[in-house]
This record gives structure tokens, C-alpha cells and sequence, in this order.
């Protein structure tokens, strides 16, 4: 160890002050670095949030909200699938996120979409819902799966409100 660390006497180059700046490290991470959501996200994801961008612009909004994303998954699958297996309608959901969005505008944004706090929020929850699952990479379900845990997101309430739970999800699972 003292070849790969240096000695103890060797100006600050030993086995201690190595763990420390480890430890320093660590501690530093634990403070938030920032992350590059967009580095994880699968090709299918960056479908989805490419996909709830053109809503938003369509309708005339500068940002991406996970409501936009939400609309987006209840009229493609694997969204359409997971609502109907907890046995609620597709339709009913993309209607409840319409009643929620800003008043679309005739004014197209131009350029590049900002993602909201709400849109942040629920790519960083679909990533913790990833690594529980033992994988690398988000992928829509892990999206959609983090949307139904977060009741105190708007689009964790509205898929509540059409029954969408945890529970309806398991049940459909297992009598699928």
C-alpha cells in the first residue's frame, strides 16, 4: 500500500489523507452535483418527452410540464396498456391533464422548450423508480411508474383520481 499511496512521510501523499479525500468526495456528492438526466433517459423516454415538447409547442407553451408527458403517455403505450390494466380509460386521463393545462395559445414558441420543476421532478423520481428496478436507464414504464407513486404531483393526483394506483396495477399485473 505504501508504493500505491506513498508513505506516510512522503508529503501528504499517505493512506489517511487518501481516505479523507475520498471521504471528501463523497460527502461532496452527497451535497448535490448536478446530473444529466437527459445521459439516462432510453431512446423510448426521449421519445416521450420529444413527443410531449411538440404537444406543448402545438399548444402554444414555452415549457414541458409532466402533465404534457402524462398526456402524452395516456395515447401511447406502454401508458395506454398500464392505465387500462388498472382499469381506468385512457381518454378519461388525457381529458383530466387538458382540463389542467394552461389555455392554448395561437403563439408558437420558438426554439428549444424548458422542462418545469414539476417535468424535472418526475424524471428524477422515474430514475430512482429505475435504479430500485435494478436498471440503468429510465425507461417509460419507470416514468409512468413514478407518476402513480407521486400523489402529491398533479399527475400523480389525476392518475389517483381515475383510479390508477399502485395496487389496480399490481392486481392487473397478476390477472394478466
Amino acid at each position: 500500500l505504501a508504493t500505491f499511496f506513498g508513505s506516510a512521510g512522503s508529503g501528504g501523499d499517505s493512506f489517511d489523507e487518501f481516505l479523507a479525500r475520498f471521504l471528501q468526495g463523497q460527502q461532496g456528492a452527497r451535497q448535490g452535483r448536478s446530473v444529466d438526466i437527459n445521459k439516462l433517459l432510453s431512446k423510448r423516454s426521449h421519445e416521450v418527452i420529444d413527443n410531449a415538447a411538440d404537444y406543448a409547442r402545438e399548444h402554444g407553451q414555452a415549457e414541458v410540464d409532466a402533465l404534457h408527458i402524462l398526456r402524452t403517455m395516456a395515447e401511447t403505450e406502454p401508458g395506454v396498456s398500464a392505465i387500462r390494466q388498472a382499469g381506468a380509460e385512457p381518454e378519461q386521463v388525457a381529458r383530466a391533464v387538458e382540463d389542467r393545462l394552461p389555455a392554448s395559445s395561437d403563439t408558437k414558441p420558438e426554439g428549444a422548450l424548458t422542462l418545469t420543476g414539476s417535468g424535472q421532478r418526475a424524471l428524477l423520481d422515474a430514475y430512482q423508480v429505475a435504479r430500485a428496478f435494478g436498471s440503468t436507464y429510465v425507461d417509460p414504464e419507470h416514468l409512468f411508474f413514478a407518476f402513480v407513486l407521486n400523489h402529491e404531483m398533479p399527475a400523480g393526483r389525476i392518475l389517483a383520481q381515475a383510479g390508477v394506483t399502485q395496487e389496480r396495477l399490481q392486481a392487473g399485473a397478476e390477472a394478466a
